[in-house]
């Protein structure tokens, strides 16, 4: 009864989000979008901003702190699970992926290897650019930038900027002042 009763909430969810997707306006079209997923996250912190055309997939495996702001047209799968702590800015366009395909067994389809899930950790005050992309497993260390287009296939250490496809690390922030 309560997988039915979970099915039937993301039933719910999908249906209605459709209402605040495209909300226009800026402060309180995004206020109102917020106020509607924390409905559904698993965990939400204080002054949450949620923009226009995001799309969240199983926000009750996600985690929210307090002052994160998603931007326009993000894409955020938390099938995996998904933290994202305090002061977390998220530009527009960015993917984040906690699930991925198995593809071990060649004499198998890849669609019926099913899946992974590996959860991704974005830690305090990180800014992540305009169309980042985070994929499963990967650990955002505090005060990271992610300058845009990026794509971060592995862990990234504090205080540090990293871009490029795969994301390296081009600058150490506890030294300079920026």
């Amino acid at each position: 009864m309560n997988r039915i009763y979970e099915l039937l909430k993301i039933e719910i969810y999908s249906v209605l989000y459709i209402f605040f997707y495209h909300l226009p306006g800026y402060y309180f079209s995004n206020k109102l979008r917020a106020w509607f997923m924390k409905l559904y996250l698993k965990k939400c912190g204080k002054k949450f901003m949620l923009n226009r055309e995001v799309i969240i997939e199983s926000p009750n495996k996600i985690e929210i702190g307090n002052n994160v702001q998603i931007n326009a047209r993000c894409w955020i799968s938390g099938g995996g699970g998904i933290y994202i702590e305090d002061g977390v800015l998220i530009g527009p366009n960015v993917t984040i992926h906690s699930a991925n395909h198995i593809f071990n067994d060649p004499n198998k389809k890849i669609i019926e290897q099913g899946h992974i899930a590996q959860p991704v950790y974005i830690e305090e005050d990180c800014w992540l650019g305009a169309s980042v992309i985070i994929l499963p497993g990967v650990r955002i260390s505090k005060h990271c930038i992610i300058g845009a287009g990026s794509v971060v296939t592995k862990n990234t250490e504090p205080f540090s900027v990293y871009v490029g496809n795969p994301a390296r690390k081009i600058r150490d922030l506890k030294d300079n002042n920026v």
